[in-house]
């Protein structure tokens, strides 16, 4: 009769209060959720944390685990989404880099060849003085060049070279170059 009893006044307790037995079957499927997120294992505890509050979905460890695993989750896509703009971005220098390269070459071909055609010129006008030379049928030139004088053509052969140059070292300087740099007044 006593164990009757008693048995009657704890299971009275038990409906009086529920919370307290709320408290032991929410803590049971708390701790092997905490122990998950613990791991490292987010998505098991998510998973669990999830089916745990569809059953008690009052319980505050419950629920601030969930904020935490949520927490968690957002900050691992926060850092994809950085780590996907760096290599973005490191492959947009790669690219610009390759490019300028490329453009580099194009720009040392097209001085190679118009110094070919240059010297190409050249080589025909020294040919060419070399043949009046040798040609007896040919009036001298009015002067006689002194050693070092250059004839007009060839001063203004040399004038149109350097400007050329000049012009070349010019359109290679101006990728390095960027456009005016704003600042801002700090006083």
């Amino acid at each position: 009769m006593k164990q009757t009893l008693f048995i009657f006044q704890l299971s009275s307790l038990i409906f009086l209060f529920p919370g307290s037995a709320h408290a032991e079957t929410a803590r049971e499927l708390f701790n092997p959720t905490a122990k998950e997120y613990i791991v490292g294992n987010t998505a098991a505890a998510s998973n669990l944390v999830t089916q745990a509050l569809v059953q008690y979905p009052t319980d505050e460890k419950l629920q601030k685990l969930k904020k935490l695993i949520e927490q968690q989750k957002q900050q691992k896509d926060q850092q994809k989404q950085q780590q996907d703009q760096k290599n973005q971005d490191q492959q947009n220098k790669d690219k610009q880099k390759q490019d300028q390269k490329d453009q580099d070459q194009k720009d040392q071909e097209q001085k190679d060849q118009k110094r070919k055609d240059q010297d190409q010129k050249d080589q025909q006008q020294n040919q060419d003085q070399a043949d009046q030379k040798q040609d007896p049928d040919q009036q001298p030139s009015a002067q006689p060049r002194q050693a070092g004088e250059m004839s007009p053509e060839e001063a203004q052969q040399l004038l149109d070279a350097m400007k050329q140059d000049e012009q070349d070292q010019r359109t290679n300087l101006k990728p390095f170059l960027g456009g005016p740099v704003r600042v801002d007044k700090d006083w």
